[in-house]
């Protein structure tokens, strides 16, 4: 999945946003121009390191996945991540846009004495949208069973019962049948009394002595 975000959107943010700030303060230092957008684009270049950091702490491998900029747009490209959510991918855009815009703010005003209070508050939006931003990157779809494919595991496990209870009685049949007495046939010289069914040989001696059942 590869989700292209609009440098100039954040760029357009940062202006929008410090102008507003501004304004409300009445400190003219605090709005951020188009002469200041260098600037900006190394405040971002630094949020993008921050953003991938987090996201490598929360990602299984970090060849998963790689965060970059390019002259017109932040990258995001996400690889071989099982069931990737992507209908997170318009708000994945939309966190990303707002952490850089604050994060970018934060450090801007950072370096103004009279708008330094205002630095905490902004790095502390930025880490809310990080976080944000990081819970959609991780989000997984819900793994559902296709309903023909579900039929047919079912059907492969009735017939699995049913070839393991046929083997199951084919077994039990056959260690029945061994355990049934048959008729036997003696050697020559080899006698049952018919009463007892005890053993003897041609003399008269006991060769088995416990009464023994017999097939007819």
């Amino acid at each position: 999945m590869r989700i292209e975000t609009d440098k100039q959107q954040v760029y357009k943010n940062i202006m929008l946003l410090t102008a507003v700030t501004a304004r409300n303060r009445k400190n003219i230092e605090i709005a951020v121009t188009e002469d200041n957008l260098p600037a900006m684009g190394i405040y971002m270049a630094e949020g993008l390191t921050e953003a991938e950091n987090e996201l490598r702490r929360h990602l299984k491998s970090s060849s998963e996945f790689s965060l970059y900029d390019t002259a017109t747009n932040i990258v995001l490209e996400t690889k071989d991540i099982l069931r990737a959510a992507e209908s997170t991918t318009g708000q994945i855009k939309s966190s990303m846009i707002l952490y850089l815009t604050h994060y970018a703010i934060s450090r801007w005003v950072s370096d103004i004495d009279t708008a330094k209070d205002l630095s905490e508050p902004y790095s502390n939006s930025a880490g809310g949208y990080l976080s944000k931003l990081q819970a959609l990157v991780c989000q997984r779809d819900e793994y559902e069973v296709p309903e023909n494919e579900y039929e047919a595991r079912q059907s492969d496990t009735t017939a699995i019962g049913i070839d393991n209870t046929n083997g199951f009685m084919a077994e039990a049949e056959t260690r029945q049948r061994d355990l049934q007495p048959i008729r036997r046939i003696w050697p020559d010289g080899v006698v049952t009394d018919i009463d007892t069914n005890i053993l003897q040989d041609s003399e008269k001696n006991i060769m088995v002595t416990k009464t023994l059942n017999y097939e007819d």
